[in-house]
């Protein structure tokens, strides 16, 4: 994601239209009370949008049954994104052994070497997956095995790829569902429905100049003047002092080089094309309803995570991977977070620093420049004058920086859609009266229910308001839930991952739930699997 965005740049034209009614002797008799011109408006408070689960009410019963044979299966771990054949060790790891405590290992071979160009497209990806799983399944008919217990599980765009090998299977070639080397599939943060990143990926560039421009505006105005150039203020990492003259390329090069860099063109290979909101193959995937596609085992799990601190919680994953961590303990997400807090308060204090000498200017430009003293010192009133002058551009420019803290959450979650706008419009008609400068705005059905002028000296103009009101949704940071958890004819509801972003899911607290829950059958018998002695 090399780039960052501007929230939603709106541009509202009024419109004045001519009207034949005739005025009333004073409009504002009939148009309503002053109030304050507002000609646009963002609700930020919003709704929030509620999930849908697609398939409820459509999941087959499943009793618990024991599994049908104590044989290992296999377990195919695929990975999403720019991930390779260590994505999924963690869990790979402790599913076939013994090593994380209260994860019991279970009759299972973990097969992790699996890798995918992702400069095809999906079926280019699924093409190799099915040779893995085919040169496995051989080995199995050899030995007597049943190739139809194992199952594959797949991250985000690991998922995706899944769906589109049990799509050439089973909707393409109509491979009869006893000769597969898999017996159902599982997703983790997979955009089921297309990626709405993937779509807005271009926002990043516009979210990336925001940010450069907005933190560096305050150090580069105080430096222009050379007030302060050796000034120390802002800490970045822990330990570490970096001079005001650095801090806009530290954070830029920091933020844009590592976490924004997940959208850029060069990171974002052509795979990505299959799977935006609306891609044909995704699309093609999703409405295939053969039966043994629709009766074939597959369940979806998707995280949320609170909306509060979003990107950078989000990040904290993508600039340190989860597998860091022991067996499902990438549990803390807010590391980055803090480290954004802290910056953050350096531009409160800058802020409220520089309001602080403006007012000390301001009082020094009055006792300057009031009666008699401008008369006899016009030299030192200019140049208080000049200092009010100075600190009020210094302040402004941090005000951009302080601005954009509060708004970069927002930005992301445009970018990602967990944050859409709704627009709503509303005639008014304004009217003023020019001699004592009384103004009204009062709604009306359209522009011509508004007459233009009065021979009293009051004239009306019709404005059309628009109001942009949020629709905020769930996600993992990354990718929809509403996306993530919808698999067509998914065979168990979906299972939510509170409080697991998107990459964190791969090796934390839920992540070791919900792999207990596959084993022991909870989400369908065909993910049951004897624990080992």
């Amino acid at each position: 994601m090399k780039n960052i965005l501007s929230i939603i740049a709106v541009l509202f034209v009024c419109h004045n239209i001519n009207s034949q009614i005739i005025l009333p002797e004073n409009p504002f008799d009939s148009f309503g009370n002053p109030s304050i011109r507002k000609p646009i408006e963002i609700n930020r408070n919003g709704t929030h949008h509620q999930d849908i689960d697609i398939n409820e009410g459509n999941y087959p019963p499943y009793p618990p049954i024991d599994p049908e044979t104590d044989g290992e299966k296999y377990v195919f771990w695929v990975h999403g994104l720019n991930g390779d054949i260590g994505s999924w060790i963690r869990a790979a790891d402790a599913s076939q052994n013994n090593v994380a405590n209260g994860f019991p290992a279970r009759k299972l071979k973990s097969v992790s070497m699996i890798d995918y160009t992702q400069d095809a497209n999906l079926y280019g990806a699924a093409q190799q997956l099915g040779e893995i799983i085919e040169n496995k399944r051989s080995d199995q008919l050899a030995l007597g095995e049943d190739p139809t217990q194992n199952f594959i599980i797949g991250h985000s765009q690991g998922g995706i790829v899944t769906r589109a090998l049990l799509h050439r299977d089973l909707c393409l070639n109509h491979t009869p569902v006893n000769n597969l080397g898999y017996g159902g599939i599982i997703t983790f943060g997979s955009p089921n429905q297309g990626a709405r990143i993937l779509n807005n990926k271009h926002l990043f560039n516009d979210m990336s100049v925001d940010m450069c421009k907005s933190l560096g505006a305050g150090p580069a105005e105080e430096l222009s003047q050379k007030t302060v150039a050796d000034l120390f203020i802002f800490k970045i990492n822990v330990g570490k002092i970096i001079p005001v003259k650095d801090i806009v390329d530290n954070i830029c090069t920091s933020f844009v080089g590592n976490l924004v860099d997940l959208a850029v063109m060069n990171q974002t290979p052509n795979i990505t094309q299959s799977y935006y909101v609306g891609a044909p193959d995704i699309t093609n995937i999703s409405n295939c309803s053969d039966q043994d596609l629709v009766s074939f085992p597959k369940v979806a799990f998707y995280g949320i995570e609170p909306p509060e601190g979003l990107l950078f919680r989000t990040g904290a994953y993508f600039l340190k991977s989860p597998n860091e961590f022991d067996y499902f303990q990438a549990n803390d997400d807010y590391f980055l977070t803090n480290a954004f807090i802290e910056n953050k308060k350096k531009y409160d204090a800058a802020v409220a620093k520089w309001e602080y000498y403006y007012f000390l200017a301001q009082v020094e430009r009055i006792q300057y420049c009031k009666l008699p003293n401008v008369l006899l010192d016009w030299p030192m009133c200019l140049s208080a004058k000049k200092r009010e002058m100075q600190t009020l551009k210094i302040l402004n420019a941090y005000k951009q920086g302080q601005d954009w803290f509060n708004r970069v959450d927002d930005q992301y979650k445009t970018i990602i859609g967990a944050i859409d706008y709704t627009k709503t419009t509303q005639w008014y008609c304004e009217c003023e009266n020019v001699k004592t400068g009384q103004f009204t705005s009062t709604p009306v059905a359209g522009p011509g229910d508004c007459p233009p002028s009065s021979k009293n000296g009051i004239v009306c103009s019709p404005v059309e308001y628009t109001i942009f009101s949020q629709i905020k949704k769930d996600s993992d940071g990354v990718v929809l839930s509403e996306s993530a958890m919808n698999i067509p004819y998914a065979t168990a509801p979906p299972r939510k991952m509170y409080n697991s972003s998107h990459m964190q899911m791969r090796n934390d607290d839920n992540t070791k739930k919900a792999l207990l829950e596959i084993y022991d059958g909870d989400v369908g018998p065909a993910y049951k699997t004897a624990k080992k002695n």
